[in-house]
């Protein structure tokens, strides 16, 4: 077992266990988009910063490994500053449509933003849009807004590591990706629909 110290309280985990797990044992919810204990770890959403003792730069609490004599802190100014700047990026092109979204209530994205995004924003530009993807049918069950995707990707690792079937990709670079079906319309490669599963993965 591995002693290390997260936020003044010393934790003795399994060796591999990453720091959002270590954490989770004594109650400390590091908050997460892109990471899920069943999928693959990619660390692309950056809002689980913490900062660590030694280390120069913060780094992500999913893809960083518990060490022994580690000193981690979760919620230092510098921790506090970072996810407040990724909370602000996640949102710069999300549709502030909270009233009438059907995840109003029970979205990480809204409980984040009031927990650690600013209460004001720096965004002047007109928000980039996906017309025409705004209710997309996927599948029998599935339908996807394009517009409110933060490109977490666990859907997509779903269909690739859980399922197996292949069902979504990622589209596209820069400032326009999508998730979108590995072929066009509501079948995939296989010839099967995408599933509700898949969909659940998303936060």
């Amino acid at each position: 077992m591995l002693k290390l110290t997260i936020d003044g309280t010393e934790v003795q985990v399994a060796a591999g266990t990453n720091l959002v797990e270590a954490a989770a044992t004594i109650g400390i919810d590091i908050p997460t988009y892109c990471y899920h204990p069943g999928l693959s770890v990619v660390g692309q959403c950056r809002i689980c910063f913490v900062e660590v003792e030694g280390m120069p730069r913060l780094v992500t609490a999913c893809s960083t490994e518990a060490r022994d004599g580690m000193v981690v802190l979760t919620a230092s100014p510098r921790v506090a500053e970072a996810r407040a700047a990724v909370m602000e990026f996640l949102l710069e092109n999300h549709p502030l449509d909270c009233p009438v979204c059907d995840q109003a209530g029970e979205c990480f994205l809204q409980d984040y933003s009031v927990e650690h995004g600013l209460d004001t924003t720096h965004m002047v530009d007109v928000r980039r849009t996906f017309p025409g993807l705004e209710r997309r049918l996927i599948g029998p069950h599935v339908v996807q807004n394009q517009n409110r995707c933060i490109h977490c990707t666990r859907c997509i690792r779903f269909t690739q590591e859980i399922s197996e079937t292949h069902d979504l990709t990622m589209k596209s670079r820069g400032t326009t990706p999508t998730s979108t079906p590995s072929t066009a319309g509501p079948s995939t490669t296989r010839g099967r629909p995408v599933r509700p599963t898949s969909a659940r993965s998303a936060p």
